[in-house]
């Protein structure tokens, strides 16, 4: 998903509730493991909430710690705030029943 960062902020979190689906729920954090992570774009390699350290979703309704954008996705200077591409990835576990599941989210800076 694309969000922008108000101009006088560099940083962001996510919430997320858990995915139902009728009577069905999946769970954010399951058998002590997280199953959902996300990760910006514009984030260098190697710091916290880049592709290769995610920041994983251990509780639902629930922010973790702030990441912190390292980069600009739209370089135009008409363009106020920052622009980030942010990747999220939910894990669905075995045996989950199927169904179309929704959730909720909240971004907060």
């Amino acid at each position: 998903m694309y969000a922008t960062i108000p101009t006088d902020a560099n940083h962001f979190h996510l919430k997320f509730a858990d995915w139902n689906s009728g009577g069905n729920t999946l769970p954010v954090f399951s058998n002590a493991t997280s199953n959902m992570k996300y990760w910006s774009e514009q984030i260098t390699a190697g710091l916290i909430g880049s592709e290769s350290n995610p920041v994983l979703i251990t509780a639902a309704s629930t922010y973790p710690a702030d990441i912190v954008l390292n980069t600009d996705d739209n370089t135009s200077t008409d363009s106020p705030g920052m622009q980030t591409n942010i990747h999220i990835q939910v894990q669905i576990p075995s045996g989950q029943a199927s169904g179309s599941y929704s959730t909720s989210y909240g971004l907060e800076n």
